[in-house]
């Protein structure tokens, strides 16, 4: 997001759900078919680094302006859309798109020849749909416009368990937990922001206190929504690494945080 300047906007929160689809549905392929997928087609981990490197040397060289060079489009293109001409940066969006499209076809297919129970296996995914829907809803608050790298630093919190709960699940073939206690905190500053700024689509329940719904709604509504979410976040997840690594010492009889 920072590469193309695209700021809090609809661009950044795809190219952040691209990414968080992409790591899942690799541990959730993994689980079924014990095989990491790390490419689609001929583009895999390492070229996407290729890619970003190259992309950082062209900033550094020619000005983050260079993504925003506009390239003719061909006739034959431009009269069925109505759009004449596309940047560099749409075009890198576009083929982001094209390419998660034929990484979760291939994905659902591989699932689909190894799960005995094909409904059980999507239901898995429903943590991250909830993730991902929570995220385009939030980003239209005033609080994610003006600090998007703290919103997006709370959504990858959350990703991260889930997703180190996955590739732990597939390791051991244990059914992946359909409820996460971070999603619910997630949801404070969702509700925070539809509560305050967009009250039509949501009773107002501050008004049943005044002071309450000062603080809720006043100029530091989000931050205050924004620090209680994280907070709660980082505590249930150092909960879930030291339960884990408590887990794992106690079984191979080793020692970890301690002497």
């Amino acid at each position: 997001c920072q590469l193309f300047r695209v700021g809090a906007t609809f661009v950044c929160i795809f190219m952040l759900i691209s990414i968080m689809v992409a790591f899942f549905f690799t541990a959730w392929e993994e689980w079924h078919s014990g095989v990491v997928q790390t490419a689609v087609g001929q583009i895999g981990v390492t070229e996407g680094q290729f890619f970003s490197i190259i992309g950082l040397i062209i900033v550094a060289i020619f000005g983050p302006e260079m993504f925003d060079t506009q390239i003719a489009l061909p006739a034959f293109i431009s009269e069925n859309i109505g759009y004449s001409t596309i940047t560099i940066k749409e075009i890198a969006v576009l083929l982001v798109l094209v390419g998660q499209i034929q990484f979760v076809i291939s994905v659902l297919c591989s699932v689909y020849k190894t799960t005995p129970n094909m409904l059980r296996s999507l239901s898995w995914l429903l943590p991250l749909i909830a993730l991902c829907v929570l995220t385009a809803l939030w980003y239209h608050s005033t609080f994610f416009k003006a600090h998007p790298a703290l919103a997006v630093f709370c959504v990858g919190q959350i990703f991260f368990v889930l997703t180190s709960k996955m590739i732990v699940c597939s390791m051991s073939k244990m059914s992946f937990p359909f409820f996460h206690i971070q999603l619910l905190f997630l949801a404070i500053p969702v509700l925070q922001y539809y509560e305050c700024e967009k009250p039509c689509f949501v009773k107002k329940l501050t008004s049943l206190n005044a002071d309450m719904g000062a603080k809720v709604c006043g100029k530091d509504g989000g931050m205050y929504a924004f620090v209680a979410s994280l907070s709660l976040v980082l505590i249930f997840n150092l909960i879930f690494i030291v339960g884990f690594i408590s887990q794992i010492t106690q079984h191979l009889g080793i020692y970890c945080l301690k002497l």
